[in-house]
């Protein structure tokens, strides 16, 4: 996904994952997408955000090989949702760093606005 420069070629390997990761739209796409919200209305709605804009992120993910899309039957109607690759389920790690680095050092605008990775093995809060 082209944002601002094309970084796809670029011998450095952050570079190129900025070229995909580098976007915050595409960052807060894919962290709906893994909290199960793939459906277009449903990001529209939690994101705020513009229909053009969440269209070009989307298409992109796509492109990048992060998202596919998925079918479904709303009762009237056919319907696509997107759904996680195993090239963006591998964003995992990404996503919980940028949680757990912001948690730490810029404070929050209330006491309900965090986020926190949770171990799902033993239920506790990872990172400091």
């Amino acid at each position: 996904m082209v944002l601002r420069s094309d970084w796809s070629r670029r011998n450095c390997s952050m570079a190129r994952g900025l070229d995909i990761l580098g976007d915050p739209w595409s960052m807060l796409v894919l962290r709906e997408v893994f909290f199960g919200n793939g459906r277009f209305d449903a990001m529209k709605s939690r994101l705020a955000v513009a229909d053009s804009v969440l269209t070009r992120r989307l298409a992109g993910l796509v492109e990048s090989g992060l998202l596919e899309k998925k079918a479904y039957d709303d009762g009237g109607r056919a319907r696509q949702e997107y759904v996680l690759t195993p090239k963006g389920e591998d964003a995992l790690p990404v996503l919980n760093a940028v949680v757990m680095w912001a948690e730490k050092h810029l404070p929050a605008p209330s006491d309900q606005a965090h986020m926190f990775v949770i171990h799902s093995g033993c239920g506790q809060r990872t990172g400091s």
